[in-house]
């Protein structure tokens, strides 16, 4: 989590003066605004995640915490540039931060919306679509709720095993799953996928299948930065 709050850090520099955006509590320069159904407490618990995630690092932020009437969950609104929310460059980023915000509320759902200096919202990031993580050696598993915990951890020991992860190269992956058929996605973060490429990814695909799905089909994907599937290898 700390590695995704420090990233967060360069896209969250900017700082609210104004103070009409409802009660507020802050620390270290951050400035949480709390309205629209959203507790003191809930702000307190955010405003001490935060703090113990090292994003109150002295610089200033905003960010505003308020409760949506139709769901009933907490909407944490944070202010970025201009330059941010008209990219698609931080979403890889933004997609695993609603799950990680819930650890602050025991899990509760939390969506995350990024807004520009008067918290208009711009993008959002539900927790619905959210990702967990998890790390293997420097190797980040991602997986969606279609996922167990306990598929995601098979496929870390196995991503060890075959030394695919390790502690020199960073790596992310994303495992999913439609129907009855796992999905491995992989950022190889080339449009062109050579044949060689994909020989070798459908080679990983029937390891995969073998060793860590229980014979199940398995899906790869190559994938852009922002784990967007350039091309497909079918078992």
């Amino acid at each position: 989590m700390k590695s995704k709050i420090l990233l967060l850090l360069i896209v969250s520099a900017l700082f609210i003066s104004c103070t009409n955006y409802g009660k507020k509590i802050s620390k270290n320069k951050t400035v949480i605004y709390y309205t629209d159904g959203a507790t003191v407490e809930e702000a307190q618990k955010l405003l001490d995640y935060l703090v113990e995630s090292v994003f109150t690092d002295g610089n200033g932020k905003s960010v505003q915490l308020v409760k949506d009437e139709e769901t009933n969950n907490l909407i944490f609104k944070m202010v970025v540039g201009e330059d941010v929310y008209n990219s698609t460059d931080y979403d890889n980023v933004f997609s695993v931060f609603p799950a990680n915000l819930s650890k602050a509320f025991n899990g509760a759902p939390i969506d995350v919306h990024i807004t520009d200096d008067s918290f208009e919202t711009k993008k959002i990031f539900l927790f619905k679509d959210s990702q967990e993580s998890i790390m293997a050696l420097k190797t980040e598993v991602r997986y969606t709720a279609e996922i167990t915990k306990e598929e995601a951890q098979r496929l870390v020991e196995y991503l060890i095993k075959e030394e695919f992860a390790d502690n020199e190269t960073p790596k992310t992956v994303l495992l999913d799953k439609d129907g009855e058929v796992y999905q491995f996605k992989m950022v190889v973060g080339d449009s062109n996928v050579t044949e060689e490429t994909t020989l070798l990814l459908k080679e990983f695909g029937v390891s995969l299948s073998n060793d860590v799905f229980n014979n199940s089909e398995v899906e790869m994907h190559a994938c852009d930065d922002n784990l967007k599937s350039i091309k497909v290898v079918k078992q």
